[in-house]
């Protein structure tokens, strides 16, 4: 009989097949006939790429207006790893800003680049145009 102290990190099923799931440490047990052996594993998904959405180019026309930038954390395999503390950054704080959680701000006219990046990977840049350009209409 095979058994996991943790399936939440590895499973294991009845031929002893250890399975990945989840980040964390499990102990595996066999038992048979009174007689039990473990081992312990410890599952670590490795950050191998951040995909920022939506891609852009995006465009503010007023300043002061937000939008909202979205990151996904994932492993070589293209699994998601969830709770990945994400340094968001702008090349040009001067004509957009972003905060800790991908809420981007319109300062002023210009471009910036807009990045996320985590345990030294860093996303696709999304590039923000800011254009308040004063639109008057005139009558005579």
């Amino acid at each position: 009989m095979w058994s996991s102290n943790n399936a939440n990190a590895v499973s294991v099923n009845g031929s002893g097949l250890a399975t990945a799931v989840g980040n964390g440490t499990a102990t595996i047990t066999a038992t048979t006939g009174g007689v039990q052996g473990s081992i312990t594993l410890m599952v670590s998904q490795t950050v191998a790429a951040i995909a920022v959405t939506p891609e852009g180019p995006l465009g503010f026309s007023l300043l002061g207006a937000t939008g909202s930038l979205a990151a996904v954390v994932q492993d070589s395999g293209g699994s998601a790893i969830p709770g990945v503390n994400l340094a968001w950054a702008s090349d040009n704080e001067a004509a957009a800003t972003v905060s800790i959680d991908g809420s981007v701000t319109a300062v002023a006219n210009g471009v910036a680049n807009i990045t996320a990046s985590a345990l030294g990977v860093t996303s696709n840049a999304v590039e923000i145009t800011v254009d308040a350009t004063l639109r008057l209409n005139t009558t005579d």
